[in-house]
């Protein structure tokens, strides 16, 4: 793609990410995957986030050891997001069996119907 602009140059400066805090300075980096699915896994112990956060850091390598900073998770907060948000989502799981789904339907749609 290719802009042309008539006029003169106009200097700009180009921002980080619009998701950073006020007068911190450092732009948001998503987390990966990867690391999310190994504190999910080590959030399934009997310790807290602050424990599963140390070992998902020592996971993947250590706070020297990454090569950028999405591979390490922000912080405890972090953990326990997820850690809710897993459990919503387990015990919001709708029911796949296809008998019971036909029967819930059918009492919804035609309360005295057989």
């Amino acid at each position: 793609m290719q802009y042309r602009y008539d006029g003169d140059e106009v200097p700009f400066q180009i921002t980080a990410h619009g998701n950073q805090k006020p007068g911190d300075g450092k732009p948001y980096v998503s987390t990966k995957t990867s690391t999310k699915r190994k504190a999910m896994e080590n959030l399934e112990g009997k310790d807290g986030p602050k424990r599963a956060l140390f070992r998902t850091v020592k996971n993947v390598g250590g706070v020297l050891g990454v090569d950028n900073l999405g591979t390490l998770p922000r912080n405890e907060r972090q953990i326990k997001y997820l850690k809710e948000k897993n459990v919503e989502a387990r015990d919001s799981k709708p029911s796949r069996d296809p008998l019971a789904i036909v029967i819930e339907l059918q009492k919804a749609v035609l309360p005295g119907f057989i």
